[in-house]
């Protein structure tokens, strides 16, 4: 009888043990199935970007220096790598083709480079000027590197210092990137009637 119980009392236990066991284990592996999952959504966002900061960047053609492009930070998705992002502003040189000096200068609060179609988005504050001085100002600016021509479709304000001239325009602009040819497409407006957004 003692025998029988104390078999018993031993079998009982050592279900006990199994089915502590297997619980446990169930909630360990269910645990760290949220954790892996967890993981990998954190690693997938760092996957997913790449931050560079103080970029300075140079654009040649032919052994010859085009531009120099300066930020404070770039933001570059690997999903889509033809396409960089910089954020906080950024600052493009242009250099002249025969000299090799610079001859404009081009400031935007944001920017967007299509790798692409080797082209330049600029937003918001936009300022171009060339080495004369003239002064392009409007809230969009695209740049086609490869044909050094600028344009736009926002209103935009160019002032000449040579003779000095205040052009007002509204329904877009393109020319050189130097501004040796400037053209607006609807300068029938005064200043006043420029859109406010324009920062001046």
């Amino acid at each position: 009888m003692n025998n029988l119980y104390l078999r018993g009392v031993i079998f009982f236990k050592h279900i006990s043990a199994v089915l502590i066991c297997a619980i446990c284990c169930c909630a360990l592996f269910s645990a760290c199935e949220n954790n892996i999952n967890e993981v990998n959504a954190l690693n997938n966002k760092g996957l997913n970007s790449e931050r560079s900061v103080d970029i300075e960047s140079y654009l040649s053609v032919g052994g010859k220096i085009k531009a120099r492009l300066t930020s404070p930070l770039m933001l570059k998705s690997e999903q889509d790598t033809t396409k960089m992002t910089f954020p906080k502003t950024l600052y493009v040189i242009f250099y002249d083709d025969s000299s090799g000096l610079p001859n404009s200068f081009v400031f935007a609060k944001y920017g967007v480079y299509y790798q692409s179609i080797n082209k330049i988005e600029l937003r918001d504050s936009v300022i171009a000027t060339n080495i004369n001085g003239d002064t392009l100002r409007t809230n969009e600016l695209w740049w086609d590197q490869n044909k050094q021509l600028i344009y736009g479709s926002q209103p935009a304000l160019m002032i000449r210092t040579h003779p000095y001239d205040v052009t007002p325009g509204q329904g877009g602009f393109s020319g050189k990137q130097d501004f040796s040819q400037f053209v607006f497409n609807d300068v029938n407006h005064s200043i006043s009637q420029l859109d406010s957004s324009i920062s001046f």
